[in-house]
C-alpha cells in the first residue's frame, strides 16, 4: 500500500505488475500443485523402503495412472466401438461380420495394454512381438476383407484400411501414424456415401456407418495423444515381462 501512495505512475503500474504475478502464481499452484508439490515419481526418486513388501510399490501413487488407461480404453469400446456395431447391424449381415471382427481387435489390444500396464519394457523385441500377436492376427483377418466385392465392398474397405490404426502400438510416433490413418477415411468413406446417395432409400443408414466408423477412430486418435504419445506407455515400476 505505501508504494502505491509514493508519487509517479511507475509505482502504481509495479504493484499492479506484482498483484498479477501473484494471482498467476496462485492460480497454477492451485492446478497443478494443489496437494503439495507434485514431483516426477518417474524418476523414481522416492523415500528408501525398508521391512516386508519393500518391493511392493504403488504405481497409482508414484505417478502412473495405470487404472485410468485402462479405463479409458474400455470406454472406448463400450461408447464407440459398441455404436459402430450397431450401425452396422442396421445394414447388413455382412458388414456386422467385419464389425465382429472389429470389436474382437480392440478387446484383444485391451488384454495387450493390461499387461503393458503391470510389466516394464521389455528388451527384447520377440517378447513385444509375442504380446502384440493376438491383436495382429485379428488385423490380418480384415485386410482380408479388403478384398470383398458387391454392395458393401467400400464399407469393408473402409474398415479394413482405417483399422491399420490398431499398429499404434508398435511405431516410433504413435500419434502421427493414428492421425494419417483418420485422415485417410474420408477417401474411403466418400466412395460409401457417394453409393449410398444413388439408392433408393437407406441413405442415412450408410452415413450412419462411416459416421459412427470416423468417430471410432477418431476416440482413438484422442486416446494415443493422451496417454501414449510417445509411444506405448510401460509401467516404470512394473514387472519384468516372461
Amino acid at each position: 500500500r505505501k508504494v502505491e501512495e509514493e508519487e509517479g505512475e511507475e509505482h502504481k503500474e509495479l504493484v499492479i505488475s506484482l498483484k498479477a504475478l501473484l494471482r498467476a502464481l496462485r492460480q497454477y499452484t492451485i492446478e497443478h500443485h494443489g496437494n503439495g508439490l507434485a514431483w516426477n515419481s518417474a524418476k523414481k526418486f522416492a523415500p528408501k523402503q525398508e521391512g516386508p513388501g519393500a518391493a511392493s510399490i504403488d504405481t497409482e501413487r508414484q505417478g502412473y495412472p495405470a487404472a485410468e488407461i485402462l479405463k479409458e480404453y474400455d470406454s472406448l469400446i463400450k461408447d464407440k466401438v459398441s455404436s459402430f456395431r450397431l450401425a452396422a447391424e442396421a445394414l447388413d449381415e455382412e458388414v456386422v461380420a467385419i464389425a465382429d471382427v472389429v470389436e474382437k481387435a480392440f478387446k484383444s489390444q485391451r488384454e495387450m495394454l493390461a499387461k503393458v500396464t503391470k510389466h516394464k519394457c521389455p528388451n527384447k523385441e520377440e517378447k513385444l512381438n509375442d504380446l502384440l500377436a493376438p491383436t495382429t492376427e485379428y488385423l490380418e483377418i480384415l485386410s482380408e476383407f479388403e478384398e470383398t466385392e458387391g454392395d458393401f465392398q467400400h464399407h469393408c474397405k473402409l474398415v479394413a484400411n482405417g483399422m491399420h490404426s490398431l499398429a499404434w502400438v508398435s511405431v516410433e510416433h504413435p500419434v502421427v501414424y493414428t492421425t494419417e490413418t483418420v485422415n485417410s477415411l474420408p477417401v474411403f468413406g466418400e466412395k460409401v456415401l457417394k453409393l449410398a446417395a444413388e439408392a433408393e432409400e437407406g441413405a442415412e443408414l450408410h452415413q450412419a456407418f462411416v459416421d459412427s466408423f470416423k468417430d471410432l477412430q477418431r476416440g482413438l486418435l484422442i486416446y494415443v495423444k493422451e496417454y501414449h504419445s510417445k509411444g506405448l506407455s510401460w509401467n516404470p515400476q512394473g514387472k519384468e515381462l516372461k
